[in-house]
């Protein structure tokens, strides 16, 4: 017999769904109260989300397609503009990537712009609102598929509330980065594998999935990882269905792969970050990351001041987290375990320059803090049933 761990909770009531529906409302309020916050307690032109500075390149083209695009000042520059450019340029072919730096790199994630792109209509002053858009669906979408994934794991369905609680997703969502919707996605993608979705799905959510970040591929090797584990403990082979739905999942890796060797020959580059910081050896990083800090106390500058003594208090609460669920998952009986086991890998692999700035630190960790939630509250021992698997009511 397979080894098997079976479903808890199959709750399709209505009510059930209804509060599901809620927790996607009340993210979306939750990310519209942030955006308002954020902005002087005012609302801003969805332009101002984008964070183009006057000083970027990219600048006059931005004014030229929309006069009343709002330019932030120098300090405001931040990735939202190279999604911007993306979403002007989706295939690197028109100006807009020459005015954007590492443009190599900032095209190897272009899910997010191709998306804005398709939203606008080919209408080019309307990215800026497709990108808010793209940000209060990926809030409600990610809300309401862990609110499902908590009933399928037997939890009470307001779990999906985690999304409205995570700072780093409701900060994506006042800088249109990726953050909001690639959780959801993540999180899709767990859900339909544990409920057996069609392997159309599953290919299509994980190709999404890959293009948006290239860490997100840890979502699909963690997957693909505990099925090994569990075939490799039960000693069985997996069968026809299992290869289709792994086959499933690789479309993902593989619409990644191809689109790489594209911008490789467009840019002559691999996607990789030349800034020093962003990536180290672990734990190198983290303790280069407490040295940053507390040189930062010492500058005499107050905003240096407040990041250096702030920054250390959280990572250690972070890595708290993240050792605990670590701990929890050591026993691998479910696909989130294998999840976070992987995060937690390129969690310690983050530097200096990732872990000190509040903008990064809430921001980058923000699905690997999902995952240890999940790993730390849901039961264990429960996901997928070999035997059987009925699709969850709201996905028929």
């Amino acid at each position: 017999m397979p080894f098997r761990v079976t479903i808890v909770g199959n709750d399709g009531s209505k009510r059930s769904i209804r509060i599901s529906i809620a927790c996607a409302l009340i993210a979306m309020i939750a990310g519209v109260t942030a955006i308002w916050a954020a902005n002087d307690a005012s609302w801003p032109d969805a332009s101002t989300l984008v964070t183009v500075a006057f000083s970027d390149q990219i600048a006059p083209l931005a004014v030229a397609i929309d006069p009343g695009f709002d330019l932030g000042g120098g300090q405001e520059h931040y990735d939202g503009v190279y999604y911007y450019a993306i979403a002007l340029d989706p295939f690197a072919l028109g100006p807009a990537h020459d005015l954007i730096d590492m443009a190599g790199y900032r095209y190897g994630r272009p899910m997010h712009g191709w998306l804005a792109s398709m939203l606008s209509f080919g209408n080019h002053s309307l990215i800026p609102e497709a990108f808010f858009c793209l940000s209060l669906i990926g809030l409600a979408l990610g809300a309401f598929a862990a609110s499902r994934l908590c009933v399928h794991f037997g939890r009470t369905p307001w779990g999906g509330l985690v999304i409205a609680m995570s700072p780093g997703v409701l900060f994506a969502a006042t800088v249109s980065t990726t953050e909001t919707m690639g959780a959801a996605l993540a999180i899709c993608l767990v859900l339909a594998w544990v409920r057996r979705w069609p392997t159309w799905s599953i290919a299509l959510i994980a190709i999404l999935l890959s293009l948006y970040r290239e860490q997100l591929v840890l979502v699909i090797i963690g997957l693909l990882l505990f099925e090994v584990i569990d075939r490799i403990r039960s000693r069985t082979w997996p069968g026809r269905d299992e290869i289709r739905r792994a086959g499933a999942l690789l479309a993902g890796p593989a619409a990644l792969a191809a689109w790489l060797l594209y911008a490789h020959a467009q840019f002559g580059t691999w996607p990789r970050p030349d800034d020093p910081g962003n990536l180290s050896l672990p734990p190198m990083g983290w303790i280069e990351s407490f040295r940053v800090a507390y040189g930062s106390q010492n500058t005499g500058n107050l905003v240096d001041h407040q990041i250096g003594s702030t920054a250390p208090p959280y990572l250690i609460a972070l890595a708290v987290l993240l050792l605990a669920a670590l701990w929890a998952a050591r026993r691998v009986r479910s696909p989130l375990d294998t999840i976070l086991i992987l995060q937690v890998i390129l969690m310690a692999s983050l530097g200096w320059r990732t872990l000190v700035f509040p903008h990064e630190m809430y921001r980058i960790p923000s699905l690997a803090i999902l995952a240890a939630l999940a790993v730390l509250l849901l039961p264990r021992g429960s996901g997928i049933s070999r035997e059987s698997s009925s699709p969850d009511p709201v996905s028929r």
